[in-house]
């Protein structure tokens, strides 16, 4: 493995993942958020889990570039648009599963399923154009 690539590829991608989530969860998707108020934390509390929400985004990025590093064949933008919708797939589908045990509409864990798809595609771009043989 290349450490300084692969560092390179985690605070890339952890970049991307935090102003993605800024975006989707804190703008896009607040007025869904907003109809079931008894499901999430009051904001004050919420703004307290920050840290936490970071240290998780940047160890979720770290642990997928990781898995993608150790299965990189330096075959460019379509392994990292593979690599994204695999585990794209996998994740968003967990996340849609969401919809079995919260009460929560279906067209908010169709939008998680979705959004998470899209980031780890994103992720796998990015891995794809930073993580690549010279």
């Amino acid at each position: 493995m290349n450490y300084k690539r692969f560092a390179l590829c985690t605070l890339a991608g952890f970049i991307f993942v935090f102003a993605y989530e800024f975006i989707v969860h804190g703008i896009l998707l607040v007025p869904t958020y907003e109809l079931t108020p008894n499901l999430w934390r009051p904001m004050e509390e919420y703004e307290s889990f920050i840290p936490f929400m970071t240290a998780m985004q940047i160890i979720t990025t770290m642990v997928l570039c990781y898995i993608y590093t150790r299965h990189h064949e330096n075959k460019g933008i379509t392994e990292g648009l593979r690599f994204g919708a695999m585990l794209g797939l996998l994740l968003g589908l967990m996340q849609f599963a969401s919809y079995a045990w919260l009460p929560i509409s279906i067209g908010l864990a169709l939008a998680w399923l979705g959004v998470t798809f899209i980031k780890t595609i994103g992720l796998g771009i990015i891995f794809s154009l930073l993580y690549k043989n010279k």
